[in-house]
């Protein structure tokens, strides 16, 4: 079974389509700005875009999921031993209006299709 998976996943990825689709998605994604920067509601705004971008390319696969968007909790973050403030601003909320994406797989969509090895 492990050799079949192998063997569908290369002849997927192999494909001149596949390599252009990869390289067209990278270069959507690279060219929205995403260093961090001091003005918080504005790097919100290109995270924003960003997930726009990869929601449009993971929508193009037809993957069998859900999108959600998870707001980022400062104070639930500040409260873990390892947190660091941020470098890159002096904002006391730093992660206002920011979010993770978060992308979920359906699994009953996930069983109807798979590929029949």
């Amino acid at each position: 079974m492990k050799k079949q998976i192998e063997a569908y996943i290369n002849e997927r990825t192999s494909s001149e389509d596949f390599l252009e689709f990869i390289a067209d998605s990278l270069y959507r994604i690279c060219e929205v700005d995403n260093t961090p920067s001091a003005d918080v509601a504005d790097l919100a705004s290109r995270e924003q875009r960003t997930f726009g971008i990869i929601r449009d390319i993971l929508s193009d696969l037809n993957l069998p999921g859900e999108f959600s968007l998870v707001p980022v909790d400062h104070s639930k973050i500040k409260e873990h031993p390892s947190y660091t403030p941020m470098f890159y601003t002096d904002d006391p909320e730093p992660y206002k209006g920011r979010s993770n994406m978060v992308f979920r797989l359906v699994p009953d969509k996930v069983c109807e299709t798979a590929p029949k090895l």
